[in-house]
């Protein structure tokens, strides 16, 4: 019977590659935290232990000069490692860089441990079995890489001191030169001792690897049939359902997903109170903006407080995972009605945007523009409207944050044309009524109004065009939206307020001929695409029309 047999028969069929990590292996940001505090303690007491050592020197048969200098190179390293562990521990870091922090004190570890076990004797002290141990727990605690840099390093390091000693660049065992003796007799018995100690070493990291997979596989099973459900179910069954969060929000069915995260159903632990669950999506923890528009959407919202602004309940992280709590609404957003109904009645339009106005005008009184308004961000419940997502939002006189660092933002079928040329310092107030008005128009329509292919080709035609012309029972809106939807802020309505007036008295059909006449002069210059039928076309419409050819 060959090895290779007895491996599979050991082993299964897969052979030593059932050693080897076949998932992933997912460390939390709190893990590294820990293993920081931990590393610290450690080390500490290892220091201590090692100067505590110095009064039995001569007993033991050491050199005074040589342990000092080797205790004075080890401080050093020791030291540097100390540091890594204390910001690892306390600093707020992303998970890239607790990762190349715990790197690099396995390379410090690996080296102070090779230190000592060269001067206590490379093969023949009980460093070695410290060495073993730098393996065991790096592979155990920490992914394959991690753990097989601490592998490959120490036993390449042990092999480089053996060699070196066998062609006498340095000296064996230099704390106790007296004695060398053991495996130091002669070069073939130190290099001997060596291979022994190597596959001790092969062996330990892979046992530890073996043991990584028993004792994740049941958590990958786990992962790998969440992910089925959410595949086969995705209105119900998200990465996080049935998780707690911060041992407070129990988490739900998911509701949606989008480019930021994914939003659940759940509710409070205790007081059992529904709530909504925003989480950011984990792979996002390492960009720096979208963690600073996620708190920004918070503390927006939550210093706002109007009736039709969704209320954020909280604000945390569970295991360095961002997650807002926010209230939960029954209903649907105005896009998904759209796309359920069709085109909605201009007296049912009015009367949304009358509830968006309102939430806005305490927005803009705070100082605060929404800078993303669209359909998906109306939600409509039973009794109200309500507004979502103030996570790109801009505060009058703050040129902080996410102003300075991005040009464009804002979602492009309905932004203003100064954001869709990137001309971020003049966006105000009057950006959120052109998307009030780009969104009367989607209402009013089922059509978004600047349809195209791509993104440069809208943001182009925001630039550059007029959209077609409203028509039919919705044309009565038409000189509103046309004034609203203006290329020039100045020509446009200059507060929602006014928008929301005009809008209304064109659902009551008694508007002012002067909004007419205003509506011309804004369309006076600008090509269009048409009209958009409706079931009748009105006087008002064909005002707008002729003024505007």
């Amino acid at each position: 019977m060959g090895p290779a047999k007895i491996t599979r028969i050991v082993l299964g069929r897969r052979g030593l590659s059932a050693l080897l990590p076949r998932f992933e292996e997912p460390i939390a940001p709190e893990f590294y935290r820990f293993t920081g505090k931990l590393r610290l303690i450690a080390i500490s007491v290892l220091l201590v232990t090692n100067f505590s050592s110095s009064g039995s020197l001569g007993v033991l048969g050491i050199d005074p000069r040589i342990y000092w200098r080797v205790q004075a190179v080890n401080s050093v390293v020791c030291g540097a490692d100390l540091v890594l562990a204390l910001v690892l521990w306390r600093a707020p870091l992303a998970l890239a860089a607790m990762r190349r922090l715990t790197f690099a004190s396995v390379l410090l570890e690996v080296a102070s441990t090779l230190l000592l076990g060269w001067a206590f004797g490379s093969v023949a002290s009980p460093i070695v079995s410290l060495g073993i141990m730098v393996v065991l727990i790096y592979r155990i605690a920490f992914d394959f890489r991690i753990g097989a840099c601490a592998f490959f390093f120490m036993l390449i390091g042990q092999w480089g001191i053996v060699f070196a000693e066998t062609q006498r660049w340095i000296p064996p065992q230099p704390l106790v030169l007296a004695r060398p003796g053991g495996p130091f007799s002669s070069p073939a018995q130190e290099v001997g001792a060596m291979a022994g100690i190597s596959v001790m070493m092969v062996i330990t990291f892979l046992i530890a690897n073996w043991a990584v997979f028993r004792l994740r596989h049941k958590e990958q099973a786990i992962r790998i049939l969440r992910e089925t459900l959410v595949a086969a179910d995705p209105g119900r069954v998200g990465r996080h359902t049935g998780r707690t969060l911060k041992d407070t929000y129990v988490v739900g069915s998911r509701l949606g997903m989008g480019g930021m995260g994914e939003v659940y159903r759940g509710h409070h632990r205790r007081t059992l109170r529904p709530v909504a669950i925003k989480i950011l999506h984990p792979h996002l923890l390492e960009d720096e903006h979208l963690l600073r528009r996620f708190r920004r959407e918070a503390e927006i919202t939550g210093r706002l407080g109007s009736e039709h602004i969704v209320e954020i309940v909280d604000l945390d992280r569970d295991e360095e995972l961002p997650f807002m709590v926010l209230e939960l609404l029954e209903g649907e957003d105005l896009g998904a009605r759209v796309a359920r109904v069709g085109r909605l009645p201009l007296p049912l339009v009015a009367d949304i945007m009358r509830q968006v106005i309102r939430g806005l005008e305490v927005a803009h009184q705070a100082g605060v523009v929404h800078r993303d308004l669209k359909p998906e961000n109306l939600f409509l419940c039973q009794d109200k409207v309500k507004i979502l997502d103030f996570g790109i939002s801009k505060i009058r006189g703050n040129a902080t944050a996410l102003t300075q660092e991005v040009a464009l933002l804002g979602t492009p079928d309905f932004m203003s044309p100064e954001q869709a040329q990137g001309l971020v310092e003049e966006v105000d107030a009057r950006a959120d009524v052109f998307a009030l008005g780009s969104i009367t128009y989607f209402a009013l329509t089922g059509r978004r109004p600047f349809e195209a292919a791509s993104v440069p080709s809208v943001l182009r035609r925001i630039c550059d065009e007029e959209p077609a012309i409203l028509a039919g029972e919705a044309s009565t809106a038409a000189p509103v939206v046309a004034i609203a939807m203006s290329k020039r802020p100045e020509q446009r309505y200059q507060s929602v307020t006014e928008l929301g007036r005009d809008l209304a008295a064109a659902a009551a059909g008694n508007l002012d001929e002067a909004v007419v006449a205003r509506a011309g002069r804004v369309f006076r210059g600008r090509p269009s695409t048409g009209q958009v039928e409706g079931p009748s076309v009105s006087a008002t419409a064909k005002t707008v029309a002729a003024t505007g050819s």
